[in-house]
């Protein structure tokens, strides 16, 4: 008997040592979560997308998943869709239902609808934001129809690195140091103050061109270029949507997106084409960069004034044959006054049509109170704030290219 017993033992330690452990994660078997997408869900409260980045060999397939009755099309081989009351549970259920396991200690970009959005998007930023399956920051955006649409849209073989595209498209034409866009940022707005700010758009593109659900209603002489139209993706960063206690209020152009990000500071360098004289189908391709931060001033009265003072410097890659002096000196007087007019319109925008304070204006107008209840027994309101850009740019000539 005794021998029997130390035969079983002997045994027991040796098939534990060489068979590994059950509930051991295998590398092979697990995938990175590169971005998710929120929408309202056909049968649940939320339908979660999750665009994956296999990081190993495991011949585990991902499949969308729709209530259990998705058709063919419906699937890809890049995302997990899962419907589920909450966002926590759709990844809970994503990985229960697929032979892999998901991570996200890697997601770089969350995208809500704006059927989501138009509820508001405090629950589903809180709830992100706050789990601990999230180990980075990640930047949240917001699509025009269902973000599902845009993550089938974006595939990772398109990328060899899809992670470094969710950062470009952001790096590329904003500060990365930015209380926009960043989904820590977005929860810390939405816990704090309420949640005022505006969130880039993104749209599916179509066969016939990009989508367009809003024309520019003010004219403005600056070409934005957001963000280059990739041929290999069929979506388009085309301009912001304003969020006001944290609901969406309504959009944004490119244009009035370029204005935005001088007023607040988180304009990235790149080149700007400026119709030049207005009307005159002439451009100028000038190279601007905001090196310092711009500075907002209030001065009470009768009417709180608010200073936005924007300062860039340019360097000139295309400019008319002129005499360089006199050129210089007319186009950036021009200049100046188109962006300090185009700044002044989006504020106006965000605050009379979405009665949203973006820039934080109400904020910087309490410095002149001793106490929030003086403020408001004063009657000071965001829509009678009086908004007065100066622009200031410093350009350089690049001397390489010119043309008539």
């Amino acid at each position: 008997m005794k021998k029997l017993l130390i035969f079983v033992v002997t045994a027991s330690i040796v098939m534990v040592s060489t068979g590994g452990f059950y509930d051991a994660r295998e590398i092979a078997h697990t995938v990175t979560v590169i971005a998710m997408g929120i929408d309202k869900g056909e049968t649940m409260p939320y339908r979660v997308t999750f665009q994956i980045e296999r990081t190993g060999t495991g011949e585990g397939a991902a499949s969308g998943e729709n209530s259990g009755n998705e058709t063919e099309n419906e699937k890809s081989k890049d995302v997990l869709v899962v419907e589920a009351p909450t966002i926590l549970s759709a990844f809970a259920r994503a990985n229960s239902i697929n032979s892999v396991d998901l991570s996200m200690n890697n997601v770089k970009m969350v995208i809500i609808s704006s059927e989501v959005a138009e509820n508001g998007i405090k629950d589903a930023v809180c709830e992100i934001a706050s789990a601990t399956e999230f180990k980075n920051n990640a930047y949240l955006a917001l699509s025009l129809k269902k973000a599902e649409d845009i993550l089938k849209n974006v595939s990772p073989e398109d990328e060899e690195y899809l992670s470094v595209y969710y950062e470009e498209i952001i790096h590329r034409h904003y500060k990365e140091a930015t209380r926009f866009f960043l989904l820590s940022e977005s929860y810390f707005d939405l816990e704090s103050k309420g949640g005022d700010f505006v969130l880039p758009l993104v749209s599916k593109r179509e066969e016939d061109g990009f989508e367009n659900y809003f024309k520019d209603d003010t004219k403005s002489n600056l070409i934005a270029g957001m963000i280059p139209k990739e041929s290999k993706h069929k979506v388009e960063f085309l301009g912001g949507a304003v969020l006001s206690e944290g609901k969406l209020k309504g959009y944004l152009t490119e244009s009035e997106m370029l204005a935005l990000s001088f007023a607040g500071g988180f304009f990235a360098p790149r080149d700007i084409s400026v119709e030049y004289p207005g009307d005159s189908e002439s451009f100028v391709i000038i190279k601007l960069s905001q090196n310092e931060n711009s500075k907002i001033k209030t001065f009470p009265g009768e009417y709180t004034k608010a200073k936005i003072e924007i300062t860039l410097s340019g360097n000139y890659e295309f400019i008319p044959e002129a005499d360089y002096e006199s050129f210089d000196k007319e186009f950036t007087l021009y200049l100046e006054k188109e962006i300090g007019k185009s700044v002044r319109s989006v504020i106006k925008k965000c605050i009379e049509q979405y009665d949203s304070d973006v820039l934080g204006l109400i904020d910087h107008a309490k410095i002149h109170f001793v106490k929030n209840a003086d403020m408001e027994r004063s009657g000071i309101e965001l829509k009678d704030i009086q908004i007065n850009p100066a622009v200031t740019i410093k350009t350089e000539r690049n001397g390489r290219f010119t043309f008539g």
